[in-house]
């Protein structure tokens, strides 16, 4: 690894993550806020890459890191129960991750887009359904809608 981010992100893996984590790519962009306003950062596991935002620096790049390196180290996609308890489980060990933990907890008030995308292909949805049939399923499950 060798640019500053990657050392940061070498350095927080020993340090909450007894290096278990795979060797990550930092990619810092400015093009992360499509389809999501408010992102700052996005786990890609199947190419061990970490996409931030170049504009982070300082205290939220530390959190916005671990908030995808937890990602990296759970199974599921999405802010989960699994994903949940990691940052949880950083947060208790002095990790900056208590406020994004308390943040994901009413998941009414924070599910984006690419929750509910990571959701449905979990399902097995594919982009090809029509949003309209997906959105349905997807903001019942998360209070986002009325039912008639």
């Amino acid at each position: 690894m060798s640019s500053t981010h990657e050392q940061l992100f070498e350095e927080l893996n020993r340090r909450y993550f007894k290096a278990s984590l795979p060797e990550y790519r930092i990619i810092l962009t400015d093009d992360l806020h499509a389809g999501c306003s408010g992102c700052y950062g996005r786990c890609h596991k199947e190419d061990y890459e970490i996409h931030l935002d170049k504009s982070l620096q300082g205290e939220p790049l530390i959190k916005t890191l671990l908030h995808e390196m937890a990602h990296a180290a759970v199974q599921e996609a999405g802010h989960e129960e699994e994903w949940l308890a990691e940052m949880k489980r950083l947060s208790d060990m002095g990790a900056p991750t208590y406020e994004d933990w308390a943040a994901y907890q009413d998941r009414r008030q924070i599910t984006i887009f690419p929750d509910i995308k990571d959701e449905a292909f979990e399902m097995g949805c594919s982009w090809a359904i029509s949003w309209e049939n997906a959105k349905i399923h997807l903001g019942v499950k998360y209070d986002l809608t009325v039912s008639v």
